[in-house]
């Protein structure tokens, strides 16, 4: 049986150039790209090691998105993601929040399958810890090589 992969989006397959930046992408997508002159590359960075990965074993495994906001809409972003993942699913869409089991268990159900059959990754504790009350096998990312090294074992 093929393995099914959640990932969560900001922050773990976008991160911001400014290394020193704490806040969320969306609302700093929002700001910087109402600005003239905007060009997405200054101010995002993809997570190519992992989305390279991600599209080489696209056929070993069941690929989505859940995130909390928008930014996965934007013109620069969203035809990567569809050409790697199935479908991105957004908490804000859903009325719900990723800190709640609840989100994960309709996520699940919009994805066909159970809980316990899902890896979710998110680099948020809370939604690492709802995500493993609603059953699913959760990983908190904290380096690219790391959820590599983990996502293989699931593939074998």
């Amino acid at each position: 049986m093929r393995p099914t992969f959640l990932f969560d989006f900001s922050r773990v397959l976008l991160f911001p150039e400014d290394k020193d930046y704490k806040g969320g992408l969306n609302g700093l997508y929002s700001k910087l790209s109402q600005k003239p002159g905007f060009v997405f590359e200054k101010h995002f960075a993809f997570n190519e090691p992992l989305l390279s990965f991600l599209k080489e074993n696209k056929g070993k495994a069941n690929l989505f998105i859940f995130t909390s906001g928008q930014i996965q809409k934007a013109p620069e972003i969203a035809p990567r993601l569809t050409a790697i993942f199935e479908k991105v699913f957004s908490a804000e869409d859903m009325g719900t929040h990723k800190q709640t089991s609840n989100a994960y268990l309709a996520v699940a159900k919009k994805i066909g399958k159970k809980p316990e059959d899902i890896i979710f990754v998110d680099d948020n504790r809370e939604n690492v810890d709802a995500a493993r009350q609603a059953g699913l096998n959760s990983i908190l990312f904290t380096e690219t090589k790391k959820v590599i090294r983990t996502l293989i074992q699931y593939l074998q």
